[in-house]
């Protein structure tokens, strides 16, 4: 997933949220909204279909997706980073302690992994705001 697919996505997903009330269930809100979830689960492939079955509102499935996005974001950008760098497959935590504690610690790899995990973090603090994962 790219930088420009999560743009289209923030994007779809604002004009797939509702303008004000009289905007709720408009022919224009649900085009929308379908056009959002249809781009997240056919073009990018994140699976909805549990929200849907927890009667999740249009605001907790936008959200929802969005957050997944990102997640799966982040992992292929953590993927091809250790790939690139010919680090072993590990928890970024994990793999910054195994490079602090090296006889010859790269500092730019603890860099740009301390960037990683506080981004990561910021994403998975989402469960603080919604603490009951959607479908749950």
């Amino acid at each position: 997933m790219t930088s420009e697919q999560i743009a289209t996505l923030d994007a779809m997903a604002k004009d797939a949220r509702p303008i004000n009330d009289d905007d709720w269930g408009s022919e224009r809100q649900i085009n929308a909204s379908n056009a959002f979830h249809i781009y997240a689960s056919a073009d990018l492939g994140i699976d909805t279909e549990d929200m849907a079955t927890a009667k999740a509102t249009c605001e907790e499935m936008i959200d929802e997706t969005l957050r997944r996005a990102r997640m799966i974001h982040l992992c292929e950008e953590y993927q091809a980073w250790l790939k690139a760098h010919n680090l072993p497959a590990m928890s970024a935590d994990e793999l910054l302690v195994e490079i602090q504690w090296s006889d010859n610690p790269n500092k730019a790899h603890m860099d740009w992994l301390m960037g990683f995990i506080a981004r990561w973090d910021a994403w998975t603090k989402w469960r603080e705001w919604h603490p009951e994962p959607v479908g749950e």
